[in-house]
């Protein structure tokens, strides 16, 4: 089945009509069936709407892309703790956390910088 690219404005209209739906039915798991969406998909955009008070531009889908990068600083550091003491991505972020420094990566982001470089190993394929 095909998906219809919608603008904008007809994204919010949609949106907030899956509102007025449920509250007309007076039920949200009978007008989630009739709209063919999932409560989930129901409850996170009421809660978003909710969260912003009422503006209807909350109603926009979020950007995934990553909002921020390693820096050169941090990422030198963590290759050379790496290459040290071959740490995973968790127990290289702990020291950092521990300090108290602000912004640290996830582990997941820690864990691509070595991977990057090229200081982990594929596993072996079993015979």
């Amino acid at each position: 089945m095909s998906r219809v690219i919608l603008t904008p404005e007809q994204q919010i209209r949609q949106r907030y009509g899956w509102f007025e739906e449920a509250k007309r039915l007076g039920n949200v798991t009978v007008a989630c069936r009739r709209l063919g969406i999932s409560r989930e998909t129901f409850y996170k955009w009421r809660h978003r709407f909710a969260a912003s008070r009422g503006a209807r531009q909350a109603l926009l889908a979020r950007s995934r892309r990553p909002r921020r990068k390693v820096k050169k600083a941090l990422r030198r550091r963590l290759v050379a703790v790496r290459q040290r003491t071959h740490l995973g991505p968790g127990r290289l972020r702990a020291p950092w956390l521990a300090r108290g420094v602000r912004h640290v990566p996830s582990a997941m982001t820690i864990a691509k910088v070595p991977q990057q470089v090229g200081l982990t190993r594929r596993p072996r394929p079993r015979p």
